[in-house]
Parts: C-alpha cells; structure tokens; sequence
C-alpha cells in the first residue's frame, strides 16, 4: 500500500531559479529593502509542490526558507502565477506568515510580495492583527507596529498601517486608524484625512527604553 504520508521536497536554490526573485541584489534599496537580500544559496523546503507549466501556477504547501544570513520565510502556503518569470513576479504567503530579517521581523495571517526587475517592489500584509519590528542597533532604537493591515514601499522605505494602527518607538508610542512610518528617517506621520474622523492618540513614556514598549 502507497505511504499516506506527504513528500517532502528539498533544494538549494541560487539567485536564477526557484524564489530567486526575494529580494533581487539589493543595490541601491533603502537600509531595510537592502537586508532582503538573498544572494547567499537560499535554501527551501515545502511539504510538496504542485507546478502547471499551462497556467504557470506554482503552489508550495507548509512552505520554509532561510539564507546563511540569517533571513527567513515561514508560511502555510506560498503561491504564485508567474512561474514563468520570477524577476517579475506576484507571491501570495498565506497561513500564518513570519518573515525574519537582521534587523527585525514581520508576522502576518497573508503577505503578498510583488517582485519588479528580481527586486521587492511592495509588500502588503495583513492579520489580526499583522506586525512588524524594525531593530536600529547604531541608536539602540527598536521601532514596533501593528495593524490589521500594512504595506511596505520600497521607493519611500515606508510603512503604511492602516485598521487600527499602533506604532511604539519605545518612549513614544501613538493610535490611529492609519499612520506612516519612515524606517530611513525613523519619521512617523498621521495625515487628519485618514482618520476617518478619530483623533490620533499618543502617549510619551520617558521611564521607558528606546527598545522597550510593546502594545
């Protein structure tokens, strides 16, 4: 009788095939998109793989990956239509989502990554809520956000929380319905047109580290 088990599949991947695309070089991105880089032979695993060479459809179950330097990928699914061209690409993680780089963290319920030119060009996320953490270690700074959704420019290097947004830079930290946060400039703006009518909510923390508030 066959195994009922699930195959497992396993591979070392360079920059030219499978999910090559996360994160291109990094030449020339902003601090936080540079760290996206997976030049250093990514390696991944899924639980097992479904590719249609008709649709380009590429569905990777219980899907993990991670790079000698430290970044890394876990997801219940990883999906995508374009398996045809990786260097520009749209990736759904879906299913409890963690991406991990040096210098922080994102944790969402999905994650959609659109790729221009083997770069990240956004990322989009959403949970319930989803989060994100930025770590400065020059300044000892360690910038936390959450909301129930977010989107990462590349272009601004900017966070975009909106739903309930939160966001702590250890001795400040501030509620609205949206902000943006600047990761380059470490700048955090409420626009008044975005507030569907709330007021943005702020609290200063002066006994607390720069590293230390969590909602």
């Amino acid at each position: 009788m066959a195994s009922s088990e699930p195959v497992s599949f396993r591979r070392t991947c360079r920059l030219s095939v499978l999910l090559a695309c996360i994160a291109g070089t990094g030449q020339g991105a902003t601090p936080w998109a540079a760290a996206l880089n997976f030049d250093d032979n990514p390696t991944w695993d899924s639980r097992s793989l479904l590719l249609d060479g008709k649709t380009n459809l590429l569905v990777l179950p219980d899907f993990h990956l991670k790079t000698q330097s430290g970044y890394a990928i876990d997801a219940g699914e990883a999906r995508t239509n374009d398996a045809n061209n990786f260097s520009n690409s749209r990736w759904t993680f879906a299913n409890k989502v963690t991406i991990r780089l040096p210098s922080g963290s994102i944790v969402a319920d999905t994650a959609v990554v659109t790729f221009v030119n083997n770069q990240i060009s956004v990322l989009q996320v959403s949970g319930s809520p989803a989060t994100f953490e930025h770590h400065d270690e020059q300044n000892n700074v360690v910038a936390r956000g959450t909301a129930g959704a977010m989107e990462y420019a590349l272009a601004q290097d900017t966070v975009t929380l909106s739903n309930q947004a939160w966001v702590s830079t250890g001795q400040n930290e501030c509620r609205a319905t949206a902000m943006v946060y600047s990761i380059g400039q470490k700048r955090l703006s409420a626009a008044s047109n975005e507030q569907q009518g709330q007021r943005v909510t702020c609290t200063v923390n002066p006994n607390e580290t720069p590293a230390g508030s969590k909602p």
